[in-house]
């Protein structure tokens, strides 16, 4: 019997061939696993920058136009466009005077907190904590150093302390 014909050698070839692209496979499957997670949490942390995966998913996931959430979300985008603070401000005055709720975006929120209007702060700061509660907040530099800027231009005890509170959660 020549060793092509033994039964076992053969079948022992197979399982070797079979366990190592199984093993491959496997690898490849946690490196892309991994990948994907690591995309979703940049998607997710990142206020609004897709990753170029899932591009085409989120056009098809998109409200239909003119309706009321694809209207809140060019409003939204008017905002992240903003070059100048003045400009900003006003994408963020007519953003709220729709009666938008404030956008779960931490780097958008943490510009609003360059706003003239201390309510229009206060609102944020509170928006702030809330989102903390739900999602945990990267605490950026950029906010962290927004907060002391709020804490050096306005006066109302309210804000400090809201603003303390903002801080000491993303510590």
């Amino acid at each position: 019997m020549s060793h092509d014909d033994n039964p076992s050698r053969r079948k022992s070839r197979s399982n070797y061939t079979d366990d190592n692209r199984g093993k491959k496979k496997s690898h490849r499957e946690q490196r892309s696993s991994k990948s994907y997670k690591s995309d979703l949490d940049k998607l997710f942390q990142s206020g609004g920058k897709v990753p170029e995966r899932f591009k085409n998913m989120m056009d098809e996931l998109a409200p239909e136009e003119g309706s009321p959430e694809a209207i809140r979300r060019e409003a939204v985008e008017e905002m992240r466009q903003a070059d100048d603070l003045r400009t900003f401000a006003k994408a963020v005055n007519a953003y709220l005077r729709k009666g938008y709720d404030l956008p779960d975006d931490e780097e958008l929120l943490g510009r609003m907190l360059d706003h003239p209007s201390e309510r229009t702060v206060q609102k944020v700061l509170e928006h702030l904590l809330d989102l903390h509660r739900r999602q945990t907040l990267t605490g950026s530099a950029s906010l962290k150093a927004r907060l002391k800027t709020v804490k050096t231009v306005t006066d109302s005890p309210h804000i400090h302390d809201l603003s303390d509170q903002v801080r000491d959660a993303i510590s």
